[in-house]
């Protein structure tokens, strides 16, 4: 619900509270940016969350509810454009529910009367109207009149400023339509390519590869984690870690998850992907780091006498040039991968990696290093 002020917000609240025992959150500017992520995510607990979230007009713009599919506009907008930004808070990507509007306005009062012309006008509530506030503007002198009195245009007078409105719509829209460019539309949809790519982002979604790596990067850095459950962890930096900053992490710390739907739902949470700043650059931490470089496993292989011992290196080569030459366009960082034996003979194009890692077990931390020096001790 969607308020002019912060004090019909609040007051609305003290009444569905009082009188109807109706959980509901308020959101308005008067709160700081941390008490509005915590209203924002009490509302977006679907179990045991609010059941409303009243808002002033700070609401209409910037937060996203696409969880949520009934807005009810307790003081209508002003402009059209306002009107716009509020639907758009639900009707967005993840939104999966048609969006049903509610005005409660008193009958024959400004308000309805510039409802109708919203509705009837510029057909705002079904579609998005870029033409909205040119229209606005054009018939603003009648508008202001209906705003400030509703008896000021009589009902023919209204009914001629309605068709008029929706006359002029049809023909900017006609103009708009003549300005698209239909055959770079044909062909941003991607087609098959593009199904393609958003079936691999969702087999992604669904990997617990990524899930295992972050945990397991949280440990090794040292970070602390608290489960919240669903689906989501909260990491904050401790004074033990490996590395004074990890990429990413705030001082007060930052809730991640995994789930897209969960992180659409919820702003305040980063959506951790392969892609994300905290994973590229973790991966880049360790890998340009002294730790996590070198692991031992033992390779079960009849055909192979006891004690052989196999090295496995993989090298990165990279290219140092100024920015502006965009030089990684052409020599993008390529992995080099060779498996020596103990006699220096490669073996890496005879056997594969997918192929050897899955033949390796793990090895215990004492065992490993008695093989080590072991190795040390023959040479």
């Amino acid at each position: 619900m969607i308020c002019q002020t912060a004090a019909t917000a609040i007051q609305l609240e003290q009444i569905l509270r009082e009188r109807e025992a109706i959980r509901a959150a308020v959101f308005h500017e008067k709160m700081s940016i941390i008490e509005r992520d915590r209203a924002a995510a009490y509302f977006a607990d679907l179990e045991n969350g609010a059941q409303v979230l009243l808002s002033s007009s700070i609401g209409s713009e910037g937060r996203n509810f696409q969880f949520a599919a009934n807005l009810v506009l307790f003081d209508l907008p002003t402009n059209p454009d306002l009107l716009e930004q509020c639907i758009g808070r639900l009707d967005r990507i993840g939104q999966k529910r048609d969006v049903q509007i509610y005005m409660p306005c008193a009958k024959d009062s400004p308000q309805s009367r510039l409802a109708r012309w919203y509705n009837e006008g510029l057909n705002a509530f079904e579609q998005t109207c870029p033409m909205g506030m040119a229209l606005f503007s054009q018939f603003a002198d009648e508008l202001e009149k209906v705003r400030s009195n509703s008896t000021a245009l009589s009902e023919n007078e209204f009914s001629r400023l309605l068709k008029q409105t929706k006359t002029a719509r049809e023909k900017l829209k006609i103009e708009l339509e003549k300005g698209r460019d239909r055959l770079l539309e044909l062909n941003s949809h991607g087609g098959e390519q593009a199904q393609a790519l958003a079936d691999q982002i969702a087999d992604e979604d669904n990997s617990p590869e990524l899930v295992n790596f972050a945990l397991k990067l949280f440990d090794i850095i040292g970070v602390e984690q608290e489960d919240l459950g669903a689906n989501s962890i909260v990491i904050s930096p401790t004074g033990t870690m490996l590395v004074p900053d990890f990429p990413g992490l705030k001082e007060e710390g930052v809730t991640v998850t995994f789930d897209r739907e969960l992180a659409l739902a919820r702003e305040e949470m980063e959506f951790l992907t392969w892609d994300h700043p905290m994973i590229r650059q973790g991966i880049d931490l360790v890998a340009s780091g002294d730790i996590g470089k070198a692991a031992m496993a033992l390779l079960v292989n009849k055909q192979l006498p006891a004690g052989t011992l196999l090295i496995e290196l993989i090298y990165v080569v990279e290219s140092q040039s100024p920015k502006g030459l965009q030089l990684n366009r052409f020599l993008p960082p390529t992995p080099i991968r060779l498996l020596l034996d103990n006699k220096g003979n490669n073996m890496g194009e005879q056997v594969a990696f997918e192929t050897l890692h899955s033949k390796l077990k793990p090895l215990g931390k004492n065992i490993a290093n008695q093989m080590v020096k072991m190795a040390r001790s023959n040479n």
